[in-house]
């Protein structure tokens, strides 16, 4: 009897089989990479920290989309706080993140026909949303200083502002110092 492994009526051989093996395996290990990936986020009351700042983004807008913004505000706080220093990796890369050129340009483009709505991008809500909470954290995240100061002097144009933003409502004395050493440096 030949080796194989049959489908329906037909036998397929060990030659036929070896692909078909191999990429369900690589689907289990994509599956399984994606599941410790998503399990390493933190989270509180059984939802995530991406949802928690996607409540306090939302109910920080002008016009909030739901009339309990101020309950949902707070909510999202006490779960940011309740996780405290375990958020700082998440926040300071959602702060990092940025849209490479490729990927404007390409937005642009399809923003441009109508047949197919594109969603916008996320970066500047993914900053917005780690400033709003690395504020939370409020003298948890001093431990973020020295990435935050970093961002200030080597970031992108809008990141800048938000680290300094951060870093002012962290430790206004520290930022006064660094206001006074960058104004001597520069005279």
């Amino acid at each position: 009897m030949k080796a194989g492994f049959v489908v329906g009526k037909r036998r397929l051989g060990m030659k036929k089989w070896l692909p078909v093996a191999v990429s369900l395996s690589l689907v289990l290990l994509a599956a399984i990479w994606w599941s410790v990936a998503q399990s390493s986020e933190p989270s509180y009351g059984g939802r995530s920290l991406s949802c928690w700042l996607s409540d306090l983004y939302q109910s920080n807008l002008p016009f909030p989309e739901h009339s309990s913004a101020e309950g949902t505000r707070e909510r999202a706080q006490d779960a940011i706080r309740h996780m405290g220093t375990n958020t700082l990796p998440f926040l300071l890369k959602m702060l990092r993140s940025s849209d490479s050129q490729l990927k404007l340009k390409l937005v642009a483009l399809a923003n441009r026909q109508h047949l197919i709505h594109v969603p916008s991008l996320r970066t500047r809500e993914y900053h917005v949303s780690a400033s709003f909470a690395l504020i939370v954290l409020g003298p948890t995240a001093k431990a973020a200083e020295p990435e935050l100061v970093n961002l200030m002097f080597y970031g992108e144009q809008d990141v800048r502002l938000f680290a300094k933003m951060i870093v002012k409502q962290l430790d206004p004395e520290y930022m006064a110092k660094l206001d006074d050493m960058a104004n001597a440096s520069a005279k």
